[in-house]
């Protein structure tokens, strides 16, 4: 299996930003599927009320922009997990080892 990890520094959960402590986005490509799994772990400055349902997502490390459709997995109002469910837009080939 191939992967990779980000550290991320934003967020925006269907276009509207939110400000984050921190964040992990891990994308993973099992052996013989093209399109890698995603999964974002990330912890905001304020209390969100999200529903579990789908959101779109822009996700961004320093200096790379992710974006894709996600599902909300959890959330206790400050940390939040979005697992994908759409193919993650800004993944390069030789992002994944």
């Amino acid at each position: 299996m191939r992967n990779a990890r980000f550290d991320l520094t934003f967020l925006t959960v269907n276009g509207i930003p939110v400000e984050l402590v921190g964040g992990s986005l891990i994308v993973a490509e099992p052996e013989g599927i093209t399109t890698p799994d995603w999964e974002a772990v990330c912890r905001s400055t304020e209390t969100l009320e999200l529903q579990r349902q789908p959101y779109d997502v822009e996700l961004g490390t320093e200096d790379r922009q992710f974006a894709g459709a996600a599902l909300l997995v959890r959330s206790d109002g400050t940390s939040h997990v979005f697992r994908g469910g759409s193919p993650l837009m800004g993944v390069r080939d030789g992002d994944l080892q």
